[in-house]
């Protein structure tokens, strides 16, 4: 192990399509971060929709009496916020650091801090840390990953201060610490990173340092042996101390900076790993190089984060940045000439349901008075009848029409009156209004349905229909043509009553077909979008995004598309 900026004192004198969009990265400005910028890590809580960072090293002057960080702080996306558990590991850097699905808790082991190398494992489950068992043996620079197809945390590796790093892989099931014993072995190694890359159901470890000199090596742990594998380009340059995530839109682990030693080298580059191959990507705007910092996959923004690290001048750093997809949508109807101020101001009937299960489409439709349902990207909700029938909205604006099963057939279905009376909703990239001054009635009743609906129902009375970003045509049949996007999403366009595109490219603007009512009543263009979760299935989400109070309740990153 090499002594780069760490310091325990009282211890050691010294010691295709979409797969190629490429990412932008964006420096954030919150107003108070963290300030335990070298060696914290980083991991994100599902459960809560919230980036984790813990520990780490805040001072900027290492040597010779390093301050440890014991703080915990999350990240939603714009801000910092610092916690206040009741109880809180004790102050360390350099650990290891994974969110275990199975079980919504942050796991970390191990680290180092001024008594010495630990061997310790915690559990965050968002509100407080818990101990548990002992793991293998005290180490720092030790790297976790979560195994979703085994549902269990693996570590290897790491070091205990002597010259040669640990080599050992083991797993956590949330309980107990079990060491594994493969066939094959990336070998001695610490400094280095592990990821797990959902589209393989592989965890893989790049880089690090042998005991000898910086590798680059690429190997991967499909559950039971390692295999190394062998990039047909030419992978990143030996390098250690560099962040790592794996991005779930694009489906790819996303590698960034780290350094080369003895001589301190940094590195600004970012490479992506596809399941075979390295990618060096060329951003207009890069992070500046650094070692040591956390870096986690955002999910509920579809954003990779990086936090901290050093440079060769001792420099902490405490910047944030989030590499993301630049991606959006162009509407998919006529401009109507800013109508209500808004260049894309349409009627519509239904929009997109937040409650519905993620990936479940229909199977909430049952409920009848009293449950509440989230009604769309503003956030308002509606539960129970409305009080007398006469459609006041200041008695209860939303409420049950049981005579009208719902989309799905399966139940009463909730339907609205506009919070001006009498009039239809309209909806544009601004969001959703009520109005009285719609010279056209969609359907003849002032009611906004949406139970299980996984889209928007734009009121287009045999309208041309236009592509909302390039892509590939992957179905034109019937009423319905579906195009596949950069960074896995695919927009849908139903009941078409004409369809001018053959599968196969088409660019942004391009007309696709003209609206109607092929399998329905009235006419009107169904417009959605969908996106490839990790597991390769498709759910839709929400163009507009989530701008109602708190977490989207439906539980899936739902970025807004619209410029």
């Amino acid at each position: 192990m090499r002594t780069w900026g760490v310091v325990i004192a009282t211890v050691l004198s010294a010691v295709s399509l979409s797969l190629a969009q490429e990412g932008t990265w964006e420096q954030k400005f919150p107003a108070t971060s963290p300030q335990s910028g070298y060696y914290p890590a980083m991991a994100y809580d599902s459960a809560h929709n919230q980036v984790v960072l813990f520990g780490g090293v805040d001072s900027s002057v290492f040597s010779p009496s390093p301050n440890y960080s014991s703080d915990t702080w999350t990240w939603d996306g714009s801000t910092w916020s610092k916690q206040f558990p009741s109880t809180s590991p004790p102050p360390r850097c350099c650990y290891g650091m994974a969110y275990d699905a199975a079980r919504g808790q942050i796991v970390i082991f191990g680290g180092a801090n001024a008594s010495g190398f630990l061997t310790d494992t915690w559990v965050w489950d968002g509100v407080d840390w818990t101990q548990k068992a002992s793991g293998p043996g005290p180490r720092l620079h030790v790297a976790m990953a979560y195994d979703a197809a085994r549902q269990q945390v693996v570590l290897f590796g790491g070091s205990n201060g002597t010259p040669s790093p640990y080599g050992d892989t083991w797993v956590w099931d949330g309980t107990t610490w079990t060491e594994k014993f493969p066939t094959h072995s990336p070998g001695l190694r610490d400094q280095f990173r592990l990821a797990y890359d959902a589209s393989h159901a592989q965890v893989v470890l790049f880089g690090g340092w042998n005991g000898t000199d910086d590798v680059n090596e690429t190997w991967v742990w499909d559950g039971i042996d390692w295999a190394q594998k062998s990039p047909v380009s030419s992978p990143p340059s030996p390098r250690e101390d560099f962040a790592i995530a794996y991005d779930e839109l694009l489906q790819h682990v996303v590698l960034f900076g780290g350094l080369h030693f003895p001589n301190c080298t940094l590195d600004d580059q970012t490479w992506t790993w596809d399941g075979t191959n390295w990618m060096q990507e060329i951003p207009a705007t890069s992070p500046p190089g650094r070692g040591g910092a956390a870096a986690a996959y955002d999910g509920a923004r579809g954003q990779v984060v990086v936090y901290g690290g050093k440079n060769c001048s001792q420099q902490v750093l405490t910047d944030t940045w989030v590499r993301a997809v630049s991606f959006t949508l162009q509407f998919p109807l006529k401009d109507t000439g800013g109508k209500f101020g808004d260049p894309y101001t349409w009627s519509v009937n239904s929009i997109f349901d937040h409650s519905m299960p993620l990936g479940a489409f229909c199977s909430d439709v049952n409920d009848t008075k009293g449950t509440t349902h989230v009604i769309a990207f503003t956030g308002e909700e509606g539960a129970g009848r409305e009080k007398d029938g006469d459609g006041d909205p200041g008695e209860q604006p939303w409420k049950f029409r049981s005579a009208n099963k719902g989309i799905c057939g399966k139940g009463p279905r909730l339907q609205g009156y506009p919070k001006v009376g009498g009039g239809n909703f309209f909806v544009g990239p601004d969001g959703l209004r009520g109005t009285s001054d719609d010279p056209i009635n969609y359907t003849g009743d002032s009611y906004l349905s949406y139970d299980g609906h996984p889209g928007y129902d734009y009121r287009a009375d045999f309208e041309p229909v236009y592509a909302a970003a390039s892509g590939t045509v992957v179905l034109a049949s019937g009423c319905k043509v579906e195009i596949d996007h950069a960074a896995g999403y695919t927009t849908v366009y139903d009941h078409l009553s004409s369809i001018s595109v053959p599968v196969g490219p088409v660019t942004v603007g391009q007309q696709i077909g003209v609206s109607g009512n092929c399998g329905t009543r009235d006419p009107h263009l169904h417009f959605g979008v969908k996106v490839r979760r990790s597991d390769g299935t498709k759910t839709e989400v929400d163009p507009y995004g989530w701008s109602g109070p708190g977490s989207d309740p439906y539980g899936i990153k739902n970025l807004r598309l619209w410029p």
